[in-house]
């Protein structure tokens, strides 16, 4: 698998008062587009899981009422449905 047929770049749409901005999967001339896609689907999910865990650190607690496990709870609810939709689409 090489990497090197895979090219993101980033697009800013404009709709109404808000910006927004995506990046799409190119595949150059004689690359898969299967191949790309999935690389894109992984690395997506790759950052989800490590911004996730810094943000749900940050901003829930280690200890609260009515949620006995934490934030590492939290996290791991939230790879446990990352895992699942990886499972899901293919």
């Amino acid at each position: 698998m090489a990497c090197s047929s895979i090219e993101l770049k980033p697009s800013f749409t404009s709709g109404g008062n808000t910006k927004s901005k995506s990046f799409f999967v190119k595949v150059k001339d004689g690359g898969s587009p299967h191949q790309a896609l999935n690389l894109g689907e992984f690395g997506s999910g790759f950052l989800m899981i490590v911004a996730s865990y810094f943000i749900i650190q940050a901003m829930i607690p280690e200890t609260l009422e009515g949620l006995p496990f934490g934030a590492n709870g939290v996290f791991f609810a939230t790879l446990a449905g990352l895992i699942a939709d990886s499972l899901l689409e293919k």
